[in-house]
């Protein structure tokens, strides 16, 4: 099941694509604030991936069409951060939770040879490590 959420923040209304496989394990929030968005290719390969294994995901963009035209929102750190706690609370509203990971050696657009595929694996061998179902 994928689905566009408008995520509604104190000023401002978010978009997101979530993506929810039957008995989703858990959940994992990809969050683009500097020049990426939900469109990503990359993200969207890693989000596929992980789904097909089993765990939900949420690809939102922090900033709206319009904010992310001035170049300055997407290094504003501090509105950045507020929208990160926002979706954030947003998601444990609606009862998904849990954790992300930063594989090592892979920079934020995966260019180099194999780490794109490399962060994917690993992303779902460490989600499914640690993520439990609660009951």
């Amino acid at each position: 099941m994928k689905e566009l959420e408008h995520i509604d923040l104190n000023d401002v209304t978010l978009e997101g694509l979530l993506s929810l496989p039957p008995d989703a394990k858990g959940l994992v929030l990809f969050a683009h604030g500097s020049g990426s968005s939900r469109h990503s290719p990359r993200n969207n390969f890693v989000a596929q991936v992980l789904c097909d294994h089993g765990f939900g995901t949420l690809l939102t963009d922090l900033l709206t069409s319009e904010e992310d035209e001035d170049t300055a929102a997407r290094f504003d750190i501090r509105l950045l951060s507020e929208r990160l706690v926002g979706v954030t609370r947003w998601v444990r509203h609606h009862a998904f939770t849990k954790h992300l990971t930063i594989v090592p050696g892979a920079t934020h657009l995966f260019e180099e040879l194999g780490t794109l595929e490399a962060v994917a694996r690993h992303a779902t061998q460490w989600f499914t490590q640690h993520l439990r179902i609660k009951h």
